[in-house]
This record gives structure tokens, sequence and C-alpha cells, in this order.
């Protein structure tokens, strides 16, 4: 057994990997318009919306982001980058659980605007813009993982 330690490293290589893959799947998804996957993405980011206004549950919140942007991805058309981007997301999910603690191990709630930044993204794949939506999404990304980077939670 191994545990997976969340240092600077791992951290920069999932940035990275998500930074390559993530907007490209986004962008597919949209160009492709696979049936009902930005209703199930509508639906995630509702069930998000409503979470923050009852207080911010966080392993709650860390779901919804997950399922959010799997929903984004899934209809990429390539199953590998669904599996490759699958397996970021866990990880990811972990640096966010480190992320969303203080130096003195409180628990904080994700941001008001990673809600924002979700709804722009959505409403860009909504309007079939591939494009904006790949950008938004690199900027979702690189935002995210500059926070946490900079200890700025």
């Amino acid at each position: 057994m191994r545990v997976q330690t969340v240092d600077s490293e791992l951290i920069t290589s999932v940035r990275d990997l998500r930074l390559l893959i993530e907007p490209e799947a986004v962008r597919r998804a949209v160009v492709g318009g696979s049936e009902g996957f930005l209703g199930d993405a509508r639906r995630s980011l509702e069930t998000a919306r409503r979470l923050i206004d009852e207080g911010g549950d966080r392993a709650g919140l860390s779901l919804v982001n997950r399922d959010f942007h799997s929903l984004l991805y899934a209809g990429c058309g390539n199953p590998l980058m669904r599996e490759v981007l699958d397996n970021l997301r866990d990880r990811t999910a972990l640096i966010s659980v480190v992320a969303w603690h203080d130096a003195e191990g409180r628990a904080l709630h994700p941001s008001e605007f990673e809600w924002d930044e979700h709804r722009d993204i959505l409403e860009a794949a909504e309007a079939g813009d591939a494009e904006a939506a790949s950008r938004l999404t690199t900027g979702h990304i690189g935002r995210f993982f500059e926070r946490v980077l900079a200890g700025d939670r």
C-alpha cells in the first residue's frame, strides 16, 4: 500500500496534465454535442448552488465539482482521454481536500467564484462556443492551482 502525499510536485504535475488535456476534451465535447451532457452539467451546477446556499457542505461540493468536470469532458469522443482525466480528477479531489484547510487545519469552503467560473464554462458550452468553453476551462483550472500553490485558499 502506498499513501499519496500532496506536495508541490504532485500539484504541479496534475496541473500541467489537466491544462494540456481537459480544455481540449471540453472543446471536443462541445463540438460533438453529445445528447444530454449539458442538461446533466446544468443540474450538477444547480446542486452546487444549493449546497453553497445551505452552508457549503465540502464533501458534497467536492463530489459535485468532480461530476461537473467529468460531465463536461465525457462526450469528447476519446475513451483514453476520459480515463486519464478521471484519474487526474481523483488526484485533484485529494489536492482540494488539502487546499480547503488553512495552516491550522481549519476547514475552509470553496469560494463562490469557483461556482461562477463553472457557470461561465457551462454557458459557453450551451451557446455552442467550443473555443470559449475551452479557454474558460483553461483559466478555471489555472486559477485553482495558482491558489493552491500560493497557499491562498
